[in-house]
């Protein structure tokens, strides 16, 4: 709410639910140094709110009052694959340590700044060499931010404040496309009921048959994030603007 009111959001960006959830539970464990995991389906603005928390206590970026008295954040980013190995992981965490301690005597306007690992689409490395991280979540000398997909073993998952994101409402999906095709400008009423005949046309979509997986039966082939990058095209085809 008011935390979310306070930080400088792009036009661009659709205050749903789930996105306000998961900007604060980013702000506040990262200047905690709480681990947090966010599990969640493609497309329910995971690495986004990430991206725009870091922006926002950035030590070149921060602009309002408020976040100018958080700590600032300085990311380490790794992308989970298959094939990550647990050393690799390690030397992400050994390097956020390393600069975290050349953070602890360095003073932006005497305000502190926290080292943060992000670990992206967790749920795609084998559970052994994700076992290297429970050292690090048990004694925090960095923060750190995990997403994935899927739910991760007990282990890591009872080590970190958990944040589960389910299937998108309808009411996040309206304010969604609207955000993405109109940003924050008021819009008129033949423009919501446009709008809510693409959420319709959606959901219509995730329920036909012949769009599903034919190795999962429940998954459809058009997902949350097919959805958003359409609604871009749609505000390109209308504005002229660049799509990001």
């Amino acid at each position: 709410g008011s935390l979310f009111k306070q930080a400088n959001i792009p036009d661009s960006v659709a205050s749903t639910d789930a996105f306000i959830q998961n900007f604060w539970c980013v702000v506040i464990c990262c200047c905690a140094k709480i681990p947090l995991i966010i599990v969640g389906p493609p497309g329910c603005s995971k690495t986004l709110s990430f991206t725009i928390a870091v922006d926002n206590l950035s030590s070149r970026k921060r602009q309002t009052a408020f976040f100018k008295r958080l700590p600032c954040l300085e990311p380490t980013r790794y992308q989970c694959t298959a094939q990550s190995t647990d050393k690799e992981i390690q030397e992400r965490y050994e390097g956020a340590i390393l600069r975290q301690e050349q953070l602890v005597d360095q003073v932006d306007g005497g305000t502190e700044c926290i080292s943060v690992v992000f670990l992206d689409e967790a749920g795609l490395t084998e559970e052994i060499p994700m076992k290297v991280i429970h050292y690090y979540l048990d004694k925090p000398k960095v923060s750190t931010v995990i997403l994935s997909n899927n739910m991760l073993d007990a282990a890591k998952m009872n080590r970190t404040l958990q944040l589960f994101q389910d299937d998108t409402k309808t009411s996040d999906l309206f304010y969604l496309a609207r955000g993405s095709i109109f940003g924050r400008h008021e819009i008129k009423q033949q423009e919501q009921q446009q709008i809510q005949g693409l959420v319709s046309a959606y959901k219509k979509t995730l329920q036909d048959e012949t769009l599903r997986d034919s190795s999962r039966k429940d998954y459809s082939l058009f997902q949350l994030r097919d959805f958003i990058l359409f609604l871009r095209f749609l505000r390109y085809c209308a504005h002229g603007s660049t799509l990001h």
